[in-house]
């Protein structure tokens, strides 16, 4: 077996034989001065990701460990992160999904640089580009104010410094190990989506984010657009944030109830559209909580009449608007 690595890189591929080479180049081109394994688990693709992950392995005479596996039976996005996770070894994990692709050749480096010299900062992230498949344009995030800024546990959960997008962080193994353990224990309550462990970290640890452009995050023609796929995946973040906040018992805190009020303005009239009546309710419970009665109705009218929900989502809008004017 070779040395230990420094970093394990997680890429976790279903489907991908578009972009899998372009997600997998980006790792193999990270220069740097310690050991770097990259572990792709390929879900069970029928399309031609094996084909093409195997030949560019094959042709591949750098430094950098590969370890591919294809998984006979599909697992799932949350079951093939924590497989993909209990074979790394590195001190330190980093992620990109076989759809996405990094761009700076010295992202490893830097953030290995940063993670040594700072024990207090369990994640390290940067900025992203969004690259739309269907149209070609590329959008690049805001960049910062300063050359590193940094978020604690209640910027994460309050959205204070944007999204720390998954394709550029690179983490402590130990804090992940840790998540992947609660994981495994309450898969019924919670699921490995990365806002999630994020979450999760930042509770434990300081994040930094570098104020550099070293990913590409790749928007799909068949991204969710439909309102039961959109519920689904925000179900998740939404029903996570639950269970740790209740997990660390920190749900009294006034941030912590600002931040689910945040989430149930969000989501309520998504959750209404996909006819998830239990969630439901239970945003309903926190707008009235919050004394927000205007949206509890509006909740509550687009439950029995869904025809009207479009009327309801300018409505909605029309409030932000006003917040923000105020």
């Amino acid at each position: 077996m070779s040395k230990t690595p420094m970093v394990s890189v997680i890429m976790i591929t279903y489907n991908h034989e578009k972009y899998i080479e372009q997600a997998i180049e980006g790792v193999l081109m990270q220069k740097n001065n310690f050991e770097v394994e990259l572990i792709i688990s390929n879900d069970a693709s029928s399309d031609n990701t094996d084909e093409i992950a195997k030949k560019i392995i094959s042709n591949y005479k750098g430094k950098i460990e590969i370890r591919y596996y294809n998984h006979i039976q599909n697992k799932g996005i949350s079951k093939n992160f924590s497989w993909s996770v209990s074979k790394s070894r590195g001190r330190y994990i980093a992620i990109c999904e076989g759809d996405d692709y990094w761009i700076d050749s010295y992202k490893l480096h830097k953030q290995v640089d940063f993670l040594k010299k700072n024990k207090d900062y369990g994640i390290v992230s940067t900025l992203r580009k969004n690259l739309n498949q269907t149209t070609g344009i590329i959008k690049k995030e805001k960049k910062l104010k300063h050359d590193i800024e940094t978020c604690d546990f209640k910027d994460v959960i309050l959205g204070k410094k944007g999204v720390i997008a998954t394709l550029t962080v690179l983490v402590r193994s130990s804090l992940i190990y840790e998540f992947i353990d609660l994981y495994e224990k309450n898969k019924d309550e919670i699921s490995i989506l990365d806002y999630n462990i994020w979450i999760y970290v930042s509770y434990y640890s300081k994040i930094a984010i570098l104020n550099e452009y070293t990913a590409v995050y790749r928007i799909l023609p068949n991204s969710a657009s439909h309102s039961t796929c959109q519920w689904n995946l925000r179900k998740h973040y939404f029903y996570g944030f639950i269970f740790i906040i209740e997990y660390f018992n920190i749900s009294s805190k006034d941030y912590v109830k600002e931040a689910l009020y945040l989430r149930a303005k969000l989501r309520y009239l998504i959750a209404s559209k996909a006819k998830d009546i239990k969630s439901c309710r239970i945003m309903d419970e926190i707008l009235l909580e919050n004394k927000d009665y205007l949206r509890s109705i509006l909740l509550n009218i687009s439950n029995k009449v869904p025809i009207v929900i479009p009327i309801i989502q300018l409505i909605d809008r029309y409030l932000i608007c006003l917040k923000f004017k105020k």
